[in-house]
């Protein structure tokens, strides 16, 4: 009996590995709300990608204005020319909407931020756990199991003791009657001092296990309580607003890739082919 104690005593609340994990769900979901509650941050990335685009349009057509100077008195080259213009105002008008609707959703998003608190928000469609009941549970089965292998114990010792008190009649049967009752007294007055002692340590042991368990079970609350509170904040950041400001994100990010590629492409090709004026020249 006292070694089940002196285990559970030894035996660590939560196993390092499920400690582990409930800590490093909660950080990934603290790190996505703190990542999400920075729409200033936000707002000044896609400022930038939209003048980093400018840029990049500004540049682009440049360098195909660039290539049209050798046809600058045809005809063709100045509608040409002229299209280019008109396309780089084109996409300068674009950015600013964009620039408009990026100042418009962080707006939205900055005032649903401001009045979002985490008490506020709350667990709709969450089942509650009962834990209570669960504990009970699994201190019943662990009290059943830890009681039969006591219960095997006291009724080999109870055995031991009738088997001794048989022993002791066939041994000293010739001694007085009175002698013979006080060695079965004693043996009836060890077996009720052991049961006594055996209720005591399993009331004590139950005691134990309920609150060890009772501890490990807070923790898992107090985590599992924290994993569900931050899924319903990251849900309840992740609106319309956020959305469509990832989405302009990536599109630029995209757009603004495909533009310097194409920007690198038409410096080669403008490069050639001075390359190939000079060479003619030389010739």
């Amino acid at each position: 009996m006292n070694d089940h104690l002196k285990a559970l005593e030894n035996k660590p609340v939560l196993d390092s590995k499920t400690k582990l994990n409930y800590m490093s769900q909660i950080s990934y979901r603290q790190k996505q709300l703190e990542k999400l509650k920075d729409y200033k941050g936000l707002k000044k990335k896609l400022e930038n990608l939209i003048e980093e685009n400018d840029s990049l349009q500004t540049e682009l057509f440049d360098l195909k204005k660039q290539s049209l100077n050798k046809f600058n008195k045809m005809i063709w080259a100045q509608q040409k020319t002229i299209q280019i213009d008109e396309d780089l105002n084109t996409s300068k008008d674009n950015n600013k909407t964009r620039k408009d609707k990026v100042d418009e959703r962080t707006k939205n998003f900055k005032k649903i931020l401001e009045s979002y608190t985490m008490n506020q928000v709350n667990n709709d469609g969450i089942e509650p756990i009962d834990w209570q009941r669960i504990v009970e549970n699994v201190v019943d089965n662990k009290m059943d199991q830890i009681l039969n292998s006591i219960q095997n114990k006291e009724n080999t010792i109870k055995i031991n003791y009738i088997n001794n008190r048989l022993m002791i009649e066939s041994a000293f049967y010739v001694k007085s009657q009175n002698e013979l009752r006080n060695s079965i007294d004693a043996s009836k007055e060890k077996v009720k001092e052991f049961d006594q002692n055996a209720t005591s340590i399993r009331d004590t042991l139950k005691e134990t296990i309920k609150k060890t368990e009772m501890m490990r079970y807070n923790i898992e609350i107090d985590h599992k309580s924290q994993i569900i509170t931050l899924d319903t904040q990251i849900k309840y950041l992740k609106n319309d607003n956020y959305k469509i400001l990832k989405e302009i994100e990536k599109d630029l990010e995209e757009e603004n890739g495909t533009l310097s590629r194409k920007i690198i492409k038409r410096k080669i090709d403008l490069e050639y082919e001075k390359k190939q004026k000079n060479y003619k020249v030389k010739k």
